[in-house]
């Protein structure tokens, strides 16, 4: 409760001092005042992140790259930085040139929240990371952002953004597991998450979510679901892909799971086989789609000791785990361990290039 006091104090402090900078006064707000829109601008939004949100790794490097003692950085300053830090040495400098001066000099001037700063062509350490957070570093080209590609192709066709143990908010030996990680991924952008399920202990038996054989704290799989049905489409209307590892070898728990999907993804759950398009991907707009995942060793294992019920192979239509398809299956998926992959590359290595043109993989 006290660090929940804390926290929210924290953020009422930021407030408030931001609202006060930005609105050129040193009056503050107390609970329960209310603030008009046209007070809480962008630059007042932006001052307010920074205090919230500190980076002291960004100060770290404007205070090795500016004048000694100075609060801001020289255009040259700068220019050294962006050409010597950030820049890619790899990148041929015929195709890629070098920035010039006056490039640099316009992104002072696009980046800068001093007028005074910009005109001298100096920037803060404020300016530098506006710069570092907009769209001139972006990884992605914001044009590509927007969808541009041919989406009625089927599944295997994309590269589909997919998220590996997706539940651990930290490492995979002793992290925290969270249903919140599958909200956050599918708000992100993933369409295909991953769930280790292991059956749940007495007297519930529901099952769980967990990194199996490790520290890894437990989730219950019907808190999983939830999460997933909340966000799967917030962010993109293509089809969802849960990934099962399924180490739950009690009928009883493989029902719970069946019925948890159906009950609480309703009609999004994909179900029915589609007879005319297997798995295109505009057809299965807002649909969840399953597929098994099946380890090398559970494939070995006897099938009395690992069998699944009716109600799970009912609600895995879509795709089903396969080490190696020797022909199309649309409905066939396939995982590689990195070892696996690198032995197939160097025995087949044609046909493991045109694989995943085939086979959701």
């Amino acid at each position: 409760m006290s660090q929940t006091c804390s926290s929210r104090c924290h953020l009422e402090k930021e407030l408030c001092w931001s609202c006060a900078y930005d609105a050129g006064n040193l009056s503050s707000l107390t609970q329960g005042d209310t603030m008009k829109p046209e007070v809480f601008t962008e630059s007042a939004f932006k001052s307010f992140l920074m205090n919230l949100c500190p980076r002291p790794e960004i100060y770290e490097i404007f205070s090795s790259y500016s004048a000694r003692g100075k609060p801001y950085m020289t255009k040259e300053n700068l220019m050294k930085f962006l050409n010597e830090k950030q820049r890619d040495s790899r990148l041929n400098e015929e195709l890629f040139p070098p920035l010039r001066p006056d490039q640099v000099k316009a992104l002072i001037e696009k980046y800068e929240p001093s007028s005074s700063n910009s005109s001298r062509g100096n920037i803060s350490p404020e300016g530098l990371l506006f710069y570092l957070m907009g769209p001139d570093t972006s990884v992605v080209s914001l044009g590509k952002l927007a969808r541009h590609h041919d989406m009625t192709q089927p599944v295997p066709h994309y590269f589909i953004k997919s998220s590996h143990n997706t539940y651990l908010t930290a490492g995979q030996f002793s992290g925290v597991s969270s249903p919140e990680m599958y909200r956050q991924c599918l708000l992100a952008g993933c369409r295909c998450l991953e769930l280790d399920c292991w059956k749940g202990k007495p007297p519930d038996e529901d099952p769980i979510i967990t990194h199996g054989f490790t520290m890894t704290t437990e989730i219950l799989f019907k808190d999983v679901i939830e999460a997933i049905a909340e966000s799967a489409f917030k962010t993109s209307p293509y089809p969802v892909i849960l990934s099962f590892e399924n180490h739950v070898d009690s009928v009883k728990q493989q029902e719970k799971m069946a019925n948890y999907c159906k009950t609480i993804f309703g009609e999004a759950l994909l179900i029915d086989p589609l007879e005319k398009y297997p798995a295109f991907c505009s057809v299965l707009d807002g649909e969840v789609q399953e597929d098994q995942e099946e380890t090398e060793d559970q494939c070995e294992q006897d099938e009395e000791k690992m069998k699944n019920s009716d109600e799970v192979e009912d609600s895995i239509i879509s795709c089903h785990s396969v080490l190696w398809a020797k022909k199309n299956r649309s409905y066939a998926v396939s995982s590689f361990v990195e070892t696996k992959a690198t032995d197939l590359i160097t025995k087949n290595a044609v046909e493991f290039v045109e694989y995943p043109h085939i086979i959701l993989s």
